[in-house]
């Protein structure tokens, strides 16, 4: 690792001067994730001497992605600080301490330490307060699209001044989404997520597959819109109402999206590992802005997938446990094979 000599332009407010940059020489004509990086590097100064810390910032942080370094973040963490983000430059200090520490760094330390103790009392903090939801499977809470730790869950956090979006999302519940701002004109703030509202049993059953399930689930058939246990109002004998058939209804409507979000899931893995080959074959090209386009698709893309599967899996499972677990009369259910132009699926008949 080669130290080089960086600083911070003086245009940038509270920030004086910061030293010493870690980015590895590349040899010459060798392409490569550090190359890019400090291309990047150079274009985040130049923006920022211009004042435009946004696009600076955007830059620094493409740039620590590709070839982290306890400089490189010390200059995103003081351009964040400049665009007013005080939470996100918070941490970043806090990273960047440990670096520095790790390092051998004084000088950065003494730095780091100082623009702590000048943010710490400008932050704004936001606690979300999640209701007991019992043995919900698929849970989950974002704030900004993130999702939130339940080690999270009840503690005032900082974060940056603006409006903030909280949501909660569980399998078979309507989702729930709260809009609030945070600043240091309003204060700290507190936002508190109920417990989901389930979903009607005729909707789960009827609209959800129609959505998102394959043809060979969306052909079978929905449960009567009479009651199950309302008598006919012919005079004529009344054949008994299936028991559990409900139940079953809502359980392959949920199986069914679940299988559906894992396809969305396997699309967004694939197209992870192909943002990922071609973010090296630009890097061997010696495209930096390439690079760091891609890389941040392919994180992006793993990500949903990583979320978007562990959904589905449990929505699946939910399916299925409400599937298994209904009353039955004496029927016998029949697994048949359903095998369609680009769908294959199974179908479940009963067979009397």
């Amino acid at each position: 690792m080669t130290e080089c000599s960086r600083s911070i332009p003086r245009t940038i407010p509270l920030v004086a001067v910061l030293v010493f940059c870690d980015f590895p020489a590349a040899a010459a004509g060798e392409a490569s994730p550090a190359a890019a990086a400090q291309a990047l590097f150079d274009e985040g100064k130049q923006l920022a001497a211009g004042g435009n810390y946004a696009a600076a910032c955007a830059k620094f942080t493409q740039s620590q992605q590709l070839d982290p370094g306890g400089g490189t973040l010390m200059h995103l963490a003081a351009c964040h600080e400049s665009d007013g983000k005080t939470a996100t430059a918070w941490s970043e200090f806090n990273e960047a301490l440990g670096w520095a520490r790790r390092d051998g760094r004084a000088d950065r330390e003494a730095f780091a330490k100082a623009r702590l103790k000048a943010i710490e009392p400008q932050l704004v903090k936001l606690t979300v307060v999640v209701a007991p939801q019992g043995s919900l499977p698929g849970f989950a809470v974002t704030r900004d699209g993130r999702v939130l730790g339940e080690q999270e869950w009840g503690k005032p956090v900082p974060v940056d001044p603006g409006e903030h979006l909280i949501e909660a999302i569980g399998p078979g519940r309507t989702p729930w989404t709260r809009r609030i701002r945070v600043d240091r004109q309003t204060g700290n703030a507190a936002v508190e997520v109920p417990a989901l509202v389930p979903v009607a049993p005729r909707v789960a059953a009827t609209a959800t597959p129609a959505a998102a399930a394959p043809a060979a689930f969306a052909a079978a058939p929905a449960p009567s819109a009479a009651a199950p246990d309302s008598p006919s109002d012919s005079s004529g004998p009344s054949e008994p109402s299936e028991p559990g058939a409900t139940r079953r209804a809502v359980g392959i409507g949920i199986g069914a999206g679940g299988l559906a979000g894992l396809a969305v899931a396997v699309v967004f893995d694939l197209r992870a590992h192909a943002k990922a080959s071609s973010r090296d074959d630009a890097a061997r090209a010696g495209d930096a802005e390439a690079t760091a386009s891609l890389h941040n698709q392919a994180r992006s893309a793993q990500t949903t997938a990583f979320i978007v599967g562990g959904v589905a899996l449990a929505a699946l499972g939910t399916g299925v446990a409400l599937y298994l677990s209904a009353p039955r009369s004496t029927s016998d259910v029949r697994v048949v094979p359903q095998v369609a132009t680009n769908q294959v699926g199974v179908l479940l008949e009963v067979v009397r």
